[in-house]
């Protein structure tokens, strides 16, 4: 079972490789929002079926949206500073995994298990879920300044004439 997150975010850094990683990263953003929702009622319940497809399901979310992201990335950073930026990137990541963890291991003797469990599931699905509209938001300002403008009929010139 603890395997099968880190498993499904590897596999996800190699099967929608062909995306950009704008598109990328939204799928990873709704993935880690359903797979969580998939969890939460597995936490209720408990179910021993839902538990590891909502799992599987988050863990392609994550590492979807991470390699989106890291992707978008390194395609703004400088050639000079990639290893820099990369080396914050993962000291936060880090940080972005830690700290939660540190922070149940506090809640779990007051508050037990399920219930640091459920709250930590809570604030996954909101911060994935505000990322979304924020990623819809990028694609469509980048397509929309990657679409062809059309020159008014106006001021097209035809061949040969003067005005």
């Amino acid at each position: 079972m603890v395997a099968r997150l880190p498993g499904a975010a590897a596999l996800a850094c190699v099967v929608p490789r062909g995306m950009g990683p704008l598109p990328m990263m939204l799928l990873g953003s709704v993935s880690l929002v359903i797979g969580t929702l998939v969890t939460l009622p597995a936490l209720l319940l408990p179910s021993t079926a839902l538990l590891p497809v909502g799992t599987l399901v988050a863990g392609f979310g994550f590492g979807t949206a991470f390699f989106g992201g890291f992707r978008m990335l390194a395609h703004t950073a400088v050639h000079e500073k990639r290893a820099q930026l990369f080396s914050a990137v993962y000291v936060v990541c880090y940080l972005a995994n830690s700290v939660p963890a540190i922070i149940a291991g506090l809640i779990i003797p007051r508050a037990g298990l399920r219930d640091a469990a459920l709250g930590y599931v809570a604030v996954v699905t909101a911060l994935a879920l505000l990322s979304i509209p924020l990623g819809v938001s990028a694609l469509r300002r980048t397509r929309a300044a990657a679409a062809p403008t059309a020159t008014p009929p106006a001021l097209v010139q035809t061949a040969g004439t003067r005005h």
